[in-house]
């Protein structure tokens, strides 16, 4: 607990060092921590995304390889389709968080592309759709007729 001669002291060192234009020892102290908090957990969010993308690459590597076997029955196919796709979206995820971080540290710069909105939209909904049956819950879209496709 804070006695109130503490808290006077601090309070009035507080105001000294910001009419002399200086950071409080406090306010530095937390900023110096919180730079090296950012960069402990950027670096870790760069190893990891690589850690994760590896194995993550051999599966789909794997299963586009599976896809070719003449083998394989209509419901192996779809089964190793749904690998693939829900591996290609966590691969996006995986992106993602890197981007985030790349942004976090100024070193992200804006490609601008054409986007084909149509075929997110489909995607997000088999993903979705997955996810609902699992569930025993039916899911239905319904998509207006002024959403661009571009």
């Amino acid at each position: 607990m804070l006695t109130p001669k503490f808290s006077e002291r601090f309070w009035r060192s507080y105001f000294h060092q910001n009419s002399l234009g200086l950071k409080p020892r406090p306010l530095r102290t937390a900023l110096y921590f919180s730079g090296t908090i950012n960069q402990a957990k950027s670096a870790f969010i760069a190893n990891m995304s690589h850690e994760l993308r590896t194995p993550l690459n051999a599966i789909l590597g794997f299963s586009q390889i599976m896809m070719h076997s003449q083998l394989l029955s209509p419901e192996d196919r779809e089964n190793i389709s749904i690998i693939n796709r829900s591996g290609s979206y966590l691969l996006i995820l995986i992106n993602n968080v890197l981007d985030l971080s790349k942004i976090e540290a100024g070193k992200m710069s804006l490609n601008l592309n054409n986007l084909d909105f149509y075929a997110l939209l489909n995607e997000i909904e088999y993903l979705l759709q997955i996810k609902a049956e699992s569930k025993g819950l039916q899911l239905l879209f319904e998509y207006s007729e002024d959403v661009p496709h571009y």
